[in-house]
């Protein structure tokens, strides 16, 4: 707080540099206006003054006018009256006022000079103007030259031609009774009549002093000289200065004469006299004004510093944020209405730094803070700083049950927080308050009957109760309720519009909140299954591998794919194949320990990572839990799905591993667990990386091999079991120059078959096999048909019927020329391949179903599909004849498809004791080693061309 001695300099230096504002402020508009009014009352004065002048001038010279223009219309009507002669007219002029009756006769053809008459002039009076002569006379009413005072009679003679004659009439005015009103406006300022350039008429001033003769020339000049008669004109003489005001009365136009000018003139004008009396009287005035202002300026102030002093120490202690002094003035003015309102603005500054200090840890809070329940736990005990309070609470809805919510209260009369409680809760019910009242005040006991969630606040001594509601997503996500002590709410209160503001804080951190981990489980959890996704799960293994190796312990990997899962989206639908991985997901998380974590990587692949993985019988048993969990049917809509898995197992931590590596190694072990029949369980071993890269060379050379078409058709023929004719071959792929690593066909064609590339390879091979049978044909070789074997992967993944329709086209080979063999595995891969089938048959190519009877049940398969012919497997064939069992299979094989009219190839015929029981049994076709092996093109060509239907073993011998 300031002292009296801080504030006496601070008081002089104020009351100085007021005084001299004050004083500086007064004397500037003061003089300015003093000086502005003395030149505005000269300025009138003078204008007056022309005025007045101007309107004596103006007015006699009208007059004369007037008098001029009614002498002329009077000689204008005499000399038209034809009933006059012209001998009367001097004696009619003579009693007129205006005309002497003088008058003078002028035939044109004299000479115009003698009678005072220019040529210009005379043609003025012939074209029926009249003329205004001024003409020298020895009369006493003569005029005197301005220029040199010399005195020169002049007497006033109008002209006018007679009408119809060639004579001119010149008439004498009377210059006494045209001049005469002269003297009449004497009253008003001195006149003096004259033409130009400087021939007075008459002069209203008797003295006829020679300075105002002579100040009169000067005027004439002058005003020749500049041509203006407006402005009051200034003359002076021996015995002072003179003002005058000219008026021009043209005489141009009436009478063909110089203009006649009025001169009014006068000494000293009665307002200009006085104004030297004013030019005392004004500064005088000013004195006295300013002295009087800078007396009430230092009474004045010494009046209001002392509670101007009091405000600017207030303003220095708020500025300070000391807001506890009050300012108290005690004056009957303005002042002391100041000092009030100065009071009151401390106090609503106090309340309002509180609120925004409050706002301001809120804010801190929300932003420091991921939890909101952390946020209320230390916002409810400051709200009271905010609002001014009883009591506060928070009722937050429960994202997993909207009809229930948790309760965060706080009574700062107790200083502590009621224990967080479960209520119900209906949002629909406060949505239609909110909607018609966006801020509800209810008293205690209403608001406690009403909505049971601030029954507490009651409880504690609430009168009233106000409810905001807290939205995200423009939805009901929790309501702030505050009780207070008044049951009247203040509608001016600031603490209204705070409550709201809280209340918009509270929705913004909800709304982040929300949308932060909207956007984290958007980031890192699978949106079908809940579960951890790709990316998250690499984060967690990395970290639990660091983890592992810092500790010297091991984690593991179990890798999971689930079995034949595609079968399902083919059959039931991609939403069927959604629900059953969500049941699948749950169900693999109730396999795990809590410590441990099930991620989906995509598709129908799932990973557990084990923190504690050196026990391998426990992952075998978490493995085995894994299998007969998923085995159970997972039952989706009306339909009931069986389903396994093949698990692959790893374990990281002891040799330094990468991720990409344990990776790898656990995808290695379950693709292994799939090639060994499935739902089952694999440990990662070292040779199985060999395996797999081994794999990985293979699918290279593949890729390599069909881009340079380094693959080639054999054909093995195919005879009639019972005349030993040629009825068709088949077209077997095969790889001569392969490496050295790389098996037999079964081994390619498999690894073809996982990646992809077989769709390539069967493509090709099919356009080569039309292509050689064409040229067989050309050759003249007849082969009934060629048999191709086309992958279920084909018919599934391509447009195969187009393919194959562009190639019979390609190569002009008949439709029934061509046999297609697939295996029973086409059934299983979905309606694709299915409706695959019925557009070959449409296409009329026939269909073989390859290696009969050791995959799924075909006879539903080869009753309802356009199957032509079937190919009993080389496995059935062995142990024939001799084994009963096999001969009674082999037998109902064959009649079997007699029976449903289709062709039976028997494939695998190595004896002739084979043969034989064929033929016996009624098998229509025969292939096999007994026959002939495998052939090149080439080879194939001379084989057919040196076969005639010889027996079996002579056509072997041939081959």
């Amino acid at each position: 707080m300031a002292s009296a001695h801080d504030a006496h300099p601070l008081q002089s230096r104020v009351a100085r540099r007021l005084f001299v504002v004050f004083v500086l402020c007064a004397i500037v508009p003061f003089v300015a206006t003093g000086a502005y009014a003395m030149l505005e009352i000269g300025r009138v004065a003078a204008g007056a003054d022309s005025a007045r002048l101007g309107y004596a001038a103006k007015s006699y010279a009208l007059e004369v006018g007037n008098k001029l223009t009614i002498a002329d219309e009077t000689l204008r009507a005499m000399l038209a009256d034809d009933e006059f002669a012209t001998a009367t007219l001097p004696e009619r002029l003579r009693r007129r006022p205006l005309f002497t009756g003088r008058v003078q006769w002028l035939d044109r053809d004299v000479d115009a000079g003698s009678a005072g008459l220019d040529a210009e002039r005379l043609g003025a009076v012939l074209a029926g103007n009249s003329v205004l002569l001024l003409r020298d006379t020895a009369t006493k009413d003569g005029g005197v030259d301005l220029t040199n005072g010399v005195n020169r009679p002049l007497s006033v003679w109008l002209a006018r031609q007679l009408p119809g004659s060639r004579t001119t009439v010149l008439v004498e005015l009377s210059v006494r009774n045209l001049w005469g009103t002269i003297d009449e406006f004497a009253d008003r300022a001195n006149l003096a009549i004259y033409v130009a350039p400087a021939r007075l008429l008459a002069l209203s001033s008797t003295e006829r002093p020679a300075e105002v003769i002579a100040g009169l020339g000067t005027l004439a000049s002058r005003q020749r000289a500049s041509g203006e008669s407006r402005d009051l004109l200034e003359f002076s003489t021996a015995h002072g200065g003179y003002r005058a005001r000219v008026f021009d009365y043209p005489l141009a136009r009436l009478f063909a004469a110089p203009s006649l000018r009025v001169a009014a003139w006068e000494s000293e004008p009665p307002l200009t006299a006085s104004f030297s009396t004013r030019q005392l009287v004004f500064p005088a005035l000013m004195l006295a004004g300013l002295l009087l202002a800078a007396w009430l300026a230092v009474r004045q102030l010494q009046r209001q510093l002392q509670p101007l002093n009091r405000l600017v120490t207030a303003t220095r202690r708020i500025a300070a944020r000391d807001f506890d002094t009050v300012v108290r003035i005690e004056s009957n003015d303005e002042f002391r209405e100041l000092g009030d309102a100065f009071a009151g603005m401390q106090a609503a500054l106090k309340r309002e730094f509180a609120a925004v200090d409050a706002m301001a840890e809120v804010d801190r809070l929300l932003l420091e803070s991921r939890g909101l329940e952390t946020v209320l736990d230390a916002l409810l005990p400051r709200m009271s700083r905010v609002v001014d309070c009883h009591s506060a609470s928070v009722t937050l809805v429960d994202p997993m049950s909207p009809d229930r919510a948790r309760v965060f209260e706080y009574v700062p009369a107790l200083g502590e927080s009621l224990p967080v409680r479960r209520v119900a809760f209906d949002p629909d019910r406060l949505q239609d308050r909110f909607a018609r009242s966006p801020v509800l005040e209810l008293s205690g006991r209403d608001a406690g009957e009403d909505f049971g969630f601030v029954s507490s606040l009651a409880e504690c001594g609430a009168k009233r109760v106000r409810l905001l509601p807290l939205r995200q997503d423009n939805a009901i996500a929790g309501v702030l309720a505050l009780g207070f002590d008044l049951e009247q709410a203040d509608p001016e209160s600031a603490g209204r519009d705070h409550s709201k503001e809280l209340a918009d804080r509270l929705s913004v951190a909800l709304s982040n909140l929300a949308h932060g981990d909207a956007l984290y489980r958007q980031a890192h959890f699978d949106s079908l299954t809940g579960l951890p996704n790709r990316q998250f799960f690499h984060k967690r293994l990395r970290v639990d591998m660091e983890s592992a190796t810092a500790g010297g312990s091991t984690g593991a990997l179990l890798y999971i794919d689930l079995d034949n899962f595609k079968r399902v989206n083919d059959t039931a639908g991609h939403a069927s194949g959604d629900e059953l991985l969500r049941i699948a997901a749950q169900r693999l998380g109730n396999c795990c320990r809590g410590e441990d974590m099930v991620a989906r990587l995509g598709g129908d692949e799932f990973a557990i990572v084990v923190r504690d993985g050196s026990n391998a019988e426990e992952l075998q048993q978490i493995a085995e839990r894994v299998l007969a969990t998923l085995a159970a049917p997972i039952r989706v809509g009306k339909r009931e799905h069986l389903v396994s898995a093949s698990v692959g197992i790893t374990l990281f931590g002891t040799q330094g591993e990468t991720l990409e590596q344990v990776l790898k190694h656990a995808d290695i072990a379950m693709y292994r667990a799939k090639d060994s029949g499935r739902n089952r369980v694999v440990f990662f071993e070292p040779e199985m990386n060999a395996r797999i890269e081994a794999r990985v060379a293979l699918e290279s050379g593949l890729q390599r091999a069909l881009q340079d078409q380094l693959f080639e058709l054999y054909y093995q023929p195919i005879v009639s079991a019972q005349d030993s004719r040629l009825a068709g071959a088949e077209a077997l792929l095969r790889w001569p120059n392969a490496p050295a690593h790389i098996g037999g066909p079964a081994t390619f064609i498999g690894a073809a078959e996982q990646t992809g590339l077989i769709v390539g390879i069967g493509e090709w091979a099919l356009d080569r096999a039309c292509s050689q049978l064409r040229e067989w044909r050309a050759r003249g070789l007849a082969l009934p048909y060629v048999s191709v074997n086309v992958s279920p992967r084909q018919l599934a993944e391509t447009q195969f019927p187009e393919v194959l329709a562009r190639a019979l086209e390609r190569h002009g080979i008949q439709p029934r020329d061509l046999l297609l063999e697939i295996t029973e595995g086409v059934f299983a891969e979905g309606e694709a391949a299915q409706a695959a089938l019925k557009a070959i048959a449409r296409l009329g190519v026939r269909l073989a179903i390859d290696d009969f009877g050791t995959g799924y049940s075909s006879l539903g398969y080869l009753r309802t599909f356009p199957i032509d012919a079937v190919k009993i497997d080389r496995s059935f064939i062995t142990d024939v004849p001799g084994n009963e069992s096999a001969e009674k299979l082999v037998e109902t094989i064959l009649h079997m498809g007699q029976g449903l009219n289709k062709t039976v190839i028997a494939e695998g015929v190595e004896t002739p004791e084979q043969a034989r029981f064929l033929r016996d049994a009624g098998c229509d076709s025969l292939q096999g080693y007994h026959i002939a092996r495998p052939m090149a093109a080439a080879t194939f060509g001379e084989w057919m061309a040196a076969y005639r239907g010889a027996p079996p073993a002579a056509a072997r011998q041939a081959g």
